[in-house]
């Protein structure tokens, strides 16, 4: 329904003042072409609006798929070269094990953030890897030290859910730590926890959205764990895929 109003003071307008051509507040006298002029503009801002809610559907389906395909990259990504995920076996070696793997997801970070993003790279230099990887579980290690001893000794006194807190929110910023401490080289990068959480803030909706991602792309590959025999490649998926996408989020 148009609200008609007069020309002059912008009165409104009942059909009787239209049929006499009279403003009853200004006693404008108008001819119906003007007011019907009104009625376009009217019809045209109705337009334009219907055309506002259209584009936002749109670009609300393109973000949708946006992140859909994040994830079917993240999946693309580990299993284009399948055999590679069986680096992620080294595992079963007592310490050693741990740090090549450690080494192998630095070299995944690396590459990602190189925009070499199309699949798993080679496992490439021993001695490198082992470096890395020496490292990142060093980091690893100490903050778990700091967790217990902060968490555990400390604040545990005060509440029994502190300790789980802590662990969630590191837990939270640690892709960002492990990925400052890959792109720099720097040991102490692993440990700059406020810049960790002044990139995440600054682009919070994007870490949540990245997180959100995360979560769906191991639920799927959890199903996909159903047969135990693909295991094997699944639980390998889990620890390198989700690197692809914090790393695409610190690189966008």
């Amino acid at each position: 329904m148009v609200n008609y109003k007069c020309p002059k003071c912008s009165g409104e307008l009942s059909e009787n003042d239209l049929v006499r051509g009279i403003c009853p507040s200004c006693h404008n006298l108008f001819d119906f072409s003007q007011i019907k002029g009104e009625e376009i503009t009217l019809e045209g801002q109705g337009e334009k609006k219907i055309e506002k809610t259209e584009e936002h559907k749109k670009e609300k389906q393109e973000e949708r798929q946006e992140q859909g395909k994040g994830i079917k990259d993240a999946l693309k990504y580990s299993f284009t070269s399948w055999k590679r995920l069986f680096i992620f076996w080294w595992i079963l070696v007592p310490i050693l094990g741990v740090i090549i793997c450690n080494g192998y997801l630095a070299r995944v970070v690396n590459n990602v953030l190189a925009g070499e993003d199309r699949e798993l790279p080679e496992f490439g230099d021993f001695n490198e890897c082992l470096t890395k990887g020496f490292f990142l579980f060093l980091i690893f290690l100490l903050w778990g030290l700091i967790l217990q001893i902060v968490g555990g000794v400390l604040l545990g006194r005060i509440s029994p859910c502190i300790p789980m807190v802590l662990s969630a929110l590191f837990s939270f910023v640690s892709p960002i730590l492990v990925i400052s401490y890959v792109s720099s080289g720097d040991f102490s990068a692993g440990f700059s926890i406020i810049d960790a959480f002044g990139t995440i803030f600054s682009r919070l909706g994007e870490y949540l959205i990245t997180w959100l991602k995360v979560i769906a792309l191991i639920l799927i590959l959890l199903v996909a764990s159903a047969p135990v025999i693909t295991i094997v490649v699944t639980l390998p998926a889990m620890a390198f895929s989700p690197y692809y996408l914090f790393a695409k989020f610190a690189n966008p």
